[in-house]
């Protein structure tokens, strides 16, 4: 029988390991970790429905919250590959306060957007 993780990390953890996460929802920053974990894995976790539903609950936690919205965005352009998703993901991009970002999340904003350029060196 598979055993799934049950525990997931919230905001002190997070920052416990160098990770600031720009949300106020310890909820978000659990699903976060439950998303990058079935991402990471490969699996649907039945407490929360699959990637898909689990991105749902997060963003419905903290819709503002700077890394989710990157992890769902870079979902979506996994799953559908397409220019849709790519056009969504700059208009979000192009929409942020770059000021107010913390540096953890303008390189991976940064990463994701050579990603999606399909520049893997530069996405390092």
């Amino acid at each position: 029988m598979v055993k799934f993780r049950s525990e997931w990390r919230d905001l002190a953890e997070w920052s416990a390991y160098g990770i600031p996460l720009t949300t106020a929802s310890n909820a978000a920053a659990k699903l976060y970790d439950a998303t990058l974990d079935q991402m990471l894995y490969y699996y649907n976790h039945p407490q929360f429905g699959g990637v898909g539903e689990t991105l749902q609950k997060m963003m419905g936690e903290d819709p503002d919250f700077i890394a989710g919205n990157m992890l769902r965005h870079s979902f979506e352009m996994f799953v559908s590959n397409n220019d849709n998703a790519r056009k969504r993901f700059d208009k979000y991009v192009d929409g942020l306060e770059w000021e107010k970002l913390n540096e953890w999340e303008k390189g991976h904003i940064r990463g994701a957007q050579y990603l999606y350029k399909e520049d893997l060196i530069g996405a390092m």
